[in-house]
């Protein structure tokens, strides 16, 4: 299985700059409205997974361990689904 946090970590250096640890504020480092969409549609294609519209709320989506709790439980229901 891949390792969530490694691809997140490569995937989110296009956007922020800096030192990033499982709980920096992505906002702080550099992403912004525009570049988050960028950077979800990157977690998507990469994942193969969909965000829905009202999941998505930058106050619940501003570090790492944000994506990759969003990402795993995403994963999960996934799984579920095909039971």
């Amino acid at each position: 299985m891949e390792n969530i946090k490694e691809i997140l970590t490569e995937l989110v250096k296009t956007y922020c700059i800096g030192e990033i640890e499982d709980d920096t504020d992505l906002y702080e480092r550099g992403l912004n409205s525009l570049n988050s969409i960028e950077f979800l549609v990157d977690i998507e294609d990469h994942f193969g997974l969909s965000f829905e519209a009202e999941e998505l709320r930058i106050q619940n989506l501003k570090t790492l361990k944000d994506f990759q709790r969003y990402i795993e439980e995403k994963q999960e229901a996934g799984i579920d689904d095909k039971d």
